[in-house]
């Protein structure tokens, strides 16, 4: 495997670590992170998948966005990318799930009041379940538990009584 470093143009991002990068059918899609120059970030960019490689910024097309954070998890269902956890500039721990809808560019925030976390990994399972694992959750360890969140019609609530979380997005046009 050798790798290599393609040409692109556009709306190059600025420097960051701590970012989240997914994939989706209209390319790779850059959110947050941070700089020591800028702090935490929340801004958007795709790297389109066409024959030039290029940049842009996406600015999202109503007035709400999701918080500066770094730290953060995101992974990409169908038409949405879902973003949760992450660190804002001060240290605070973010406490929602942020779900970035690539069909219009905006985004849908859902506060979660029991759950708040960095640095942590998720995965998608069946096209149906988001599943994180670890992180740290402001304490002195690292955390092990595993958490799920459904993604299927509905909202999202925590049942308060385990490791697990049921978070559930709409998928299909409402």
């Amino acid at each position: 495997m050798t790798w290599s470093q393609p040409e692109v143009g556009g709306d190059v991002p600025p420097a960051r670590n701590s970012h989240v990068a997914v994939a989706t059918d209209k390319g790779m899609v850059v959110i947050g992170g941070s700089s020591p120059q800028v702090g935490a970030m929340n801004d958007v960019y795709l790297l389109a998948w066409d024959d030039d490689m290029s940049w842009r910024r996406i600015r999202p097309s109503s007035s709400t966005v999701m918080s500066k954070r770094e730290l953060h998890a995101a992974c990409a269902i169908h038409d949405r990318i879902l973003v949760v956890g992450g660190r804002s500039s001060s240290g605070i721990l973010c406490d929602d799930v942020c779900e970035l809808h690539t069909d219009s560019w905006t985004w849908t925030i859902t506060p979660l009041t029991s759950w708040h976390r960095c640095a942590h990994a998720a995965g998608v399972l069946g096209g149906t379940h988001w599943v994180h694992f670890g992180g740290w959750g402001g304490g002195h360890d690292f955390l092990s538990d595993c958490w799920q969140l459904p993604v299927r019609p509905a909202a999202c609530h925590d049942n308060g009584t385990s490791n697990l979380m049921y978070c559930t997005f709409p998928l299909e046009n409402d």
